[in-house]
């Protein structure tokens, strides 16, 4: 038995040696990323890539080399620029390295269609992000390609149904940090809505419209609905005008109706556009609600420095409607914000608007 016991011993001894000597089970191997632009067109405005990653929160979508596709990235750039900040991904030196998971959730196709600016933006998700699932859509894609989100927020779960419809399935809301897709089709259509608005944009109005328009009777014609709209940003952190309470003041004793959109459901913020026959607004996401105004409206755009882009303007030409600018010439006061752990510069501002020459323009338009 002793003979027994010392060969058990020493076999023991065997295999725990052997196991502290055998390497180490090694993960995936990170790759460097580099940017390349989408090659492979399945029809206008809609790409096809396989075998990729994907980072629903960023809009990311890169390949097993490391080659991250730059119109899923385009949004994410402004918060990180070396796109360190996606997960798996750490800095080295100049280069920014990326390590596939292990457990990623896997996708045999899916369309890709919500970038990081339209996770976080109204303006964004409302004139980027639907039209590019639009394009899908109109190429007869998404069936075979349904289309995946990061979680969404309600008021987007509504927009998107108001678009599709009661019938069309609504998309996969992606829980993990990254994904694994075996074909996916990007839409990242040409017609960006800081460029010029185009025919996407129409449809994605048109379904808008008809499918409220069932639901909502607030967008027939109401005595009800206020004909004279001021579009308040009061307790905004990011732009801040400084004596707005004194402008709502003077806009609510012309008649005008003071608007907050972010108390507001989706629906209700349609219903109001779509009846008012003037809208006077700053610079901002809510403004991408003229989409739904009718032909003849007219906007008044306050913008603060004249550096604004005109993408109101355009909207507003596409559909008929009458847009004006009042460009506040003194020079608002320029904070910088906390962006990926880096400070920018002229990413928040405080400004004051000049009360008595606005409120003289606005009266001339009456």
């Amino acid at each position: 038995m002793r003979r027994v016991a010392g060969l058990a011993r020493r076999a023991g001894r065997r295999l725990l040696t052997a196991a502290t000597r055998r390497p180490a089970k090694r993960g995936p191997k990170p790759v460097a990323l580099t940017m390349v632009a989408e090659t492979e067109a399945l029809a206008p405005d809609v790409f096809r890539v396989a075998n990729v990653w994907h980072a629903p929160a960023f809009g990311a979508v890169l390949d097993d080399q490391g080659r991250v596709f730059s119109g899923s990235v385009r949004e994410a750039l402004v918060l990180t620029p070396t796109l360190a900040a996606l997960p798996g991904a750490r800095r080295q030196g100049e280069t920014t390295l990326f390590t596939p998971p292990t457990d990623a959730p896997v996708f045999e196709r899916a369309t890709v269609f919500v970038n990081w600016a339209a996770l976080h933006n109204y303006s964004h998700f409302l004139i980027e992000a639907l039209p590019a699932l639009r394009a899908v859509l109109d190429a007869g894609e998404m069936e075979r390609f349904p289309a995946v989100a990061p979680p969404l927020l309600p008021w987007q779960r509504v927009l998107l149904r108001l678009m599709l419809g009661d019938q069309a399935a609504m998309p996969i809301e992606i829980e993990a940090p990254v994904a694994r897709l075996g074909e996916a089709l990007l839409a990242s259509p040409a017609e960006r809505f800081f460029d010029a608005p185009g025919p996407l944009l129409r449809a994605v109005r048109d379904s808008i419209l008809a499918n409220a328009a069932l639901k909502n009777a607030a967008l027939t014609d109401s005595p009800d609905t206020p004909r004279r709209l001021y579009v308040s940003r009061l307790g905004a952190t990011r732009r801040v005008l400084l004596n707005e309470a004194e402008l709502e003041a003077a806009m609510a004793a012309r008649g005008y109706a003071i608007v907050r959109p972010e108390s507001l459901s989706v629906r209700d913020q349609i219903a109001l556009f779509r009846g008012a026959e003037i809208i006077v607004a700053q610079s901002g996401a809510a403004l991408a609600n003229v989409l739904f105004c009718r032909a003849g409206a007219r906007i008044v755009e306050i913008q603060s420095n004249g550096r604004e882009p005109v993408w109101a303007r355009d909207i507003a030409g596409m559909i008929g409607a009458d847009w004006r600018a009042f460009v506040e010439a003194s020079s608002p006061i320029e904070t910088e914000m906390l962006l990926a752990g880096d400070l920018r510069p002229d990413t928040a501002f405080s400004w004051r608007l000049d009360l008595e020459a606005f409120l003289a323009f606005v009266d001339g338009l009456s």
